[in-house]
C-alpha cells in the first residue's frame, strides 16, 4: 500500500505528488476555511465566498475535462471508437477509478466548505442586524432622554410661574383682609354710643320757668 500525501492546509490525502500539487494550486481553500472565524466584516466573507466559488468552478471544469472523452466515447460506434482511440489514446478513454472517486470527494469537500462559509456569513449578518437594532434602541433612548429633559425644564419653568402667581394672589388676599378689617373698625365705631351723641350735635338749652301762682287769669292779674 502506497503512502498517502497530506495537504498541509486542509489535511486532505492524495496518492501522488502530482494530484497534491494540482489540489494546492487550484482547489485547496483550507487556508480560507481556517480563517473564517477571524472575519470581521461581511465584505471579507463575500470576498472569500467568491474565491471559493471560483475554485469550485475550476474544479467542475477540471472534472468535466476528464469526463468529456468518456461521454463522447459512449456515443460512438465501433469504427468511430477505433478512430477516436487512435487519435486520443487509450489512456484517456478509461479513467482511473481512484482519480474519479477522489475528484468526487474533492467536490463534496469543497461543497461542504462553501456551505460552512455561507452559514458563517448568515451568522455574521444576523450579528450585524442585532448590532444595528441595538444602536437604534440606544438612539431611541437618547431621543427619549432628550425629550424628558425638555419636559423637566418646562415643568420647572411652569412651577416657578405658579409660585409667582401664588405669591401675587397671597399679597392681594392680604390687602383685601386689611381693607376688610379697616371697614369693620369704621363700622363698629360708627355704631358706638359716643359716636351717636357726636352725630346729634351740641345739646339744646331748655328754658326753665318759675311758676307764678295767682288767683285769676293773667289778664285779671294785670288789671
Amino acid at each position: 500500500m502506497t503512502d498517502l500525501l497530506r495537504c498541509p492546509s486542509c489535511n486532505m490525502t492524495f496518492k501522488s505528488s502530482l494530484l497534491l500539487e494540482k489540489h494546492r494550486e487550484k482547489f485547496c481553500i483550507g487556508a480560507y476555511t481556517g480563517r473564517v472565524r477571524e472575519t470581521q466584516t461581511p465584505q471579507d466573507m463575500l470576498n472569500r465566498i467568491k474565491k471559493s466559488r471560483q475554485s469550485k468552478d475550476e474544479h467542475i471544469k477540471e472534472t468535466n475535462h476528464f469526463k468529456r472523452p468518456l461521454v463522447e466515447h459512449r456515443f460512438l460506434d465501433s469504427s468511430e471508437k477505433t478512430e477516436f482511440e487512435k487519435i486520443n489514446g487509450n489512456a484517456r478513454l478509461e479513467p482511473a477509478p481512484d482519480n474519479e472517486t477522489h475528484l468526487r470527494y474533492l467536490a463534496d469537500a469543497h461543497s461542504k466548505q462553501i456551505n460552512d462559509i455561507l452559514s458563517q456569513n448568515k451568522l455574521l449578518e444576523k450579528q450585524r442586524d442585532d448590532i444595528v437594532q441595538r444602536l437604534n434602541e440606544i438612539s431611541a433612548q437618547s431621543r427619549n432622554t432628550g425629550y424628558l429633559e425638555k419636559m423637566i425644564r418646562h415643568l420647572n419653568a411652569q412651577e416657578q410661574k405658579n409660585e409667582q402667581l401664588l405669591s401675587t394672589m397671597k399679597q392681594q388676599i392680604d390687602l383685601l383682609q386689611v381693607e376688610s378689617m379697616k371697614r369693620g373698625i369704621i363700622r363698629r365705631h360708627s355704631q358706638s354710643p359716643g359716636s351717636r351723641k357726636a352725630e346729634k350735635g351740641p345739646p339744646s338749652f331748655q328754658q326753665h320757668f318759675v311758676p307764678f301762682y295767682g288767683r285769676g287769669t293773667l289778664s285779671s292779674e294785670i288789671r
